[in-house]
């Protein structure tokens, strides 16, 4: 009685003689793929595009000084331990038995190694986005590039790669994938890729069945690459035409591929239906989490926390619903300054004197609660509120009684892939110019674009009438993207300004009207266009270069 029994861990050799315990070792890599929401809405906080009701939110404190090596809210360098699985699955999976049909288990063994393959690239990308940067003799470095598994006592001490280097081994990684993964998931031998076609058609079907749609196929890997090519490409970094070619050529196939170069017309609220926009998908998830979090707190004090507060100068963003600027020479009402906007200003943003949950919403005079700065931590600080991924019929009460609904949250759509086509082809060839494997020139993309939330004879003279129509690309981005995440990295990736004062705007009163006032100032150093390595990194591994001024 007193002989102990064997611990109970499991090893590795146990893992990998078992199929379900080894695919377990690949799932963790899909983890922190970021979503449109989640995390995402917070990175316009350290933007023009918002302001944060929180003082002690952590996105606020990067964006107002605080940010350092030691203290980074966008450090991403944890998300090597995610490659290591991979690369750990990868160097057993051979050895590992799928199915007993040879066949079976052969095509199981390559898709498989294909979504590893995949997700190391695609970690390695968002690992680059965070922390490429200039070393300190100018040259523009990348990251290290780990495609080994290493124990634990093993060599960490690993340089960094030049940019393009690193962008170079990403796009081999995914290449690799794409030649081992399904272009689609299916159950139609019609839709099987011409690369596929020479394979046992029943086997190929049951392993690549729709039962598997959540992972990676080799649809996405060709959108990631797009993201992946457009960075490279830019002013900040390679300011390269190859890579914008490369990034064309991913994102047309893409867009050819997945909506017939068609934008979805149902696209614009996709956070609240199952929307053709949406490529890759999170399962939905029905709950009011995003709402308690962001919804205004309402006049009786029921409702939300209103921690993400859009800007004015996001607001001043959304043309007029003729598709100009919204200025007072092309029409403006400064005392009705929301009406006759771009309907997606309202989709995207709660304004004086909208509703939501069936609630009117003041921001200005006689607003209660939600008036700007009448609530420490839950009233408005810029006067307005964030409507954008919370889903109309939610209702929420702190004294109970909260309405749930389901949410579609995801990590590829189809306006994003549309406005990558626009820009990287706008730099190759113009406004009007297609490249070959397009189907659609830039302005015909932004002309499907800003016609989808207008009504059907909408007519867009101002599109029409520009000649070069670059700035006008990265507006849109600004509008379709905001809260997504995009306009952080955009703003550092094309070189603009990172410290744009924060503007609110509040209503005064019939007689004063709308008076807009500074809210918050950010505070980046210029070196802050590259992200810092956390110093402890640094501090452990000598031959890794920290980021120019960090």
């Amino acid at each position: 009685m007193l002989e102990p029994k064997d611990e109970n861990i499991i090893n590795e050799e146990f893992v990998f003689n078992d199929p379900v315990f080894s695919e377990g070792i690949l799932l963790n890599a899909y983890n922190l793929i970021p979503t449109f929401s989640s995390v995402n809405n917070e990175l316009d906080m350290a933007t023009d595009n918002a302001v944060c009701n929180q003082p002690t939110n952590n996105i606020l404190r990067m964006a107002t000084g605080e940010l350092s090596s030691f203290f980074n809210p966008v450090n991403r360098w944890g998300r090597y331990s995610h490659i290591l699985y991979v690369n750990k699955f990868l160097e057993n999976s051979n050895d590992v038995v799928w199915s007993k049909d040879p066949t079976i288990n052969s095509y199981f063994s390559d898709r498989l190694k294909g979504e590893a393959l995949a997700l190391r690239a695609l970690q390695h990308f968002y690992i680059l986005q965070a922390h490429a940067g200039v070393g300190n003799n100018g040259t523009l470095l990348g990251i290290p590039y780990i495609d080994q598994f290493i124990e634990v006592d093993g060599n960490f001490n690993i340089p960094r790669l030049s940019f393009q280097e690193t962008v170079e081994r990403i796009n081999n990684d995914f290449e690799a994938a794409f030649n081992l993964l399904p272009y689609v998931y299916t159950n139609n031998a019609s839709e099987i890729h011409p690369k596929d076609q020479n394979k046992d058609e029943e086997a190929y079907l049951l392993v690549n069945s729709p039962n598997y749609e959540g992972r990676f196929c080799g649809l996405f890997v060709r959108a990631f690459q797009a993201k992946l090519n457009l960075l490279a490409a830019s002013p900040a970094y390679l300011n390269n035409q190859e890579y914008y070619r490369k990034a064309a050529e991913y994102a047309a196939e893409t867009i050819n591929s997945a909506w017939n170069n068609i934008l979805p017309i149902d696209g614009l609220t996709f956070y609240e239906n199952n929307s053709n926009e949406i490529l890759w998908a999170q399962p939905r998830s029905n709950n009011s989490s995003l709402e308690e979090d962001v919804y205004p707190p309402f006049i009786d004090g029921d409702g939300g926390n209103g921690r993400v507060n859009p800007s004015h100068n996001l607001v001043a963003s959304f043309p007029l619903a003729n598709g100009y600027p919204a200025t007072t020479s092309n029409g403006l009402d400064l005392q009705n300054p929301y009406n006759n906007r771009d309907p997606r200003l309202q989709a995207y943003i709660v304004t004086n004197g909208s509703s939501i949950s069936g609630q009117n919403i003041n921001t200005g005079i006689s607003g209660g609660g939600n008036r700007v700065d009448s609530l420490v931590t839950r009233s408005t600080r810029t006067g307005y509120y964030l409507r954008k991924h919370t889903v109309s019929n939610v209702s929420i009460s702190q004294s109970g009684g909260n309405v749930s609904a389901f949410h579609y949250d995801g990590y590829l759509r189809a306006t994003e892939l549309f406005l990558i086509l626009a820009e990287a082809q706008n730099e190759v060839v113009g406004a009007d110019g297609v490249l070959p494997g397009s189907f659609l020139s830039a302005r015909e993309i932004l002309a499907q674009i800003r016609k989808r939330p207008q009504s059907p004879g909408f007519v867009d003279d101002y599109l029409n009438g520009l000649s070069d129509i670059t700035d006008l690309i990265k507006n849109e981005r600004r509008i379709e993207l905001c809260f997504e995440g995009a306009r952080f990295w955009d703003i550092r990736r094309w070189n603009l300004p990172l410290n744009e004062e924060v503007i609110g705007s509040e209503f005064l009163g019939s007689t004063e009207g709308y008076q807009t006032f500074p809210v918050e100032n950010r505070n980046f150093q210029e070196f802050a266009r590259f992200m810092p390595i956390s110093n402890s990194e640094i501090q452990k591994f000598s031959a890794l270069e920290q980021n120019k001024g960090w």
